[in-house]
């Protein structure tokens, strides 16, 4: 449900369902994609003790 929920909103899980229906993906597979990467993040986020931050500064 909450992949279905993200796809309707303009972000970057939207931009990139449309992208990958566009290229013939069939949308089943597509929100697996977005799925995996939901829980993803979220498990990272919980591994590291701290909240999720949009944009990653990686340190070099």
């Amino acid at each position: 449900m909450c992949a279905l929920n993200t796809i309707k909103k303009d972000n970057e899980f939207k931009r990139y369902y449309d992208r990958k229906i566009k290229e013939g993906k069939h949308h089943s597979s597509v929100l697996n994609v977005i799925r995996n990467k939901l829980i993803s993040r979220a498990f990272a986020a919980v591994l590291k003790d701290r909240p999720y931050q949009k944009e990653f500064n990686a340190v070099a």
